[in-house]
Formats: C-alpha cells, sequence, structure tokens
C-alpha cells in the first residue's frame, strides 16, 4: 500500500513534506532538513518541493541538506537524491549532520551520483559558509 505524504506549504519558500521542512533560505540555496525515515513516496514528493523552488530562482541552486535527523533511505529515495543532484540547475550540495547514519548516507550519494560537487560537513554553519564561498566562485552560464 501506498503511503501518503502530505505537504504543506507554510509560506512561499516554506514547505513541510511528511516530516522534512523545506525552505529557500537565500535567493539560491535550499534547505531541507530530513527527519525520519525518507521512503519512496516522502522523496517523490520532497522532489517534487525541490523542483517548485527551483523554478522561483533564476541561474542555479544549491543545497543544504541537514541530515542530523534523519533516519533510513530507501534505494529509491537515494536514487532521487541522485536526480536532484543532476539536474542541470543544481550547483553545490553541502549535506550536515552528527548522527553516524548522516555520515554514511552522505557518502553513498555522493559516490553514487560521479559528480564531484557535493561536501558533507559536521555542523549548518561551515557548510553554509562553504556554499556561500562556492558560489562566488562559479560562473552562472
Amino acid at each position: 500500500m501506498k503511503e501518503e505524504i502530505k505537504v504543506i506549504k507554510i509560506s512561499e519558500n516554506e514547505y513541510l513534506v511528511g516530516n522534512n521542512t523545506t525552505t529557500l533560505i537565500n535567493p539560491n540555496i535550499i534547505l531541507v532538513e530530513a527527519i525520519g525515515d525518507q521512503t519512496d513516496e516522502l522523496a517523490l514528493a520532497q522532489k517534487e518541493v525541490c523542483d517548485t523552488l527551483v523554478a522561483q530562482v533564476e541561474g542555479k541552486i544549491n543545497y543544504l541538506i541537514d541530515l542530523n535527523q534523519c533516519g533510513k533511505n530507501s534505494k529509491k529515495a537515494r536514487a532521487t537524491w541522485i536526480k536532484i543532484n543532476n539536474q542541470k540547475k543544481t550547483l553545490f550540495v553541502a549535506l550536515y549532520g552528527l548522527h553516524p547514519v548522516a555520515k554514511v548516507l552522505a557518502t553513498f550519494i555522493m559516490g553514487a551520483s560521479g559528480k564531484k560537487n557535493f561536501k558533507f560537513f559536521s555542523r549548518r554553519e561551515e557548510a553554509l559558509v562553504w556554499l556561500i564561498q562556492m558560489n562566488g566562485t562559479i560562473n552562472d552560464d
């Protein structure tokens, strides 16, 4: 039986997707706070919300992903994150978290994507600084 994922629009720039919060926190940074297990259905709903926020942005987009409270990711959820990373408008992805699962998940996604635009951090502040620094070094074609 398919799980029904509730998506609530909190504002133009913020959505609740299941237990995840997804927010456009900067003109080109989407923060995803992943909470609990990331199922197939949740990942697909999450991608739709990310696509909606990306459509609001001119140029490239960066992702800041909080894995501190993230649980297991289904195979399809991991594949969905890789698809998001491989989209033409995705520039950089900074993942962060102190939870042991966070590092394992980040390492898997970074390796499976085949792209070099990922970096893992322990703390949000470090991840955000990196995104801002990297964004300034990229020519947005």
